[in-house]
């Protein structure tokens, strides 16, 4: 797993299904915006993939 922080935004890769997506989370005020951006294999599974990416992104900000 790749992270990177550049202010208030964390940028980081994940593996599913051996593909690999790239996301981005940018903590606003009182918000977050995630981008994610998905192979087609893993967008077809995009919504059972939600809760694994919500849980990876909140033990990621936990972290800073």
């Amino acid at each position: 797993q790749d992270e990177t922080w550049d202010g208030d935004t964390l940028s980081f890769n994940l593996r599913a299904l051996g593909q690999s997506a790239a996301a981005r989370i940018e903590v606003l005020e009182h918000s977050l915006r995630i981008d994610v951006s998905l192979p087609w294999l893993l967008a077809k599974a995009a919504k059972r993939l939600l809760p694994a990416l919500r849980k990876e992104a909140t033990l990621l900000l936990e972290k800073k």
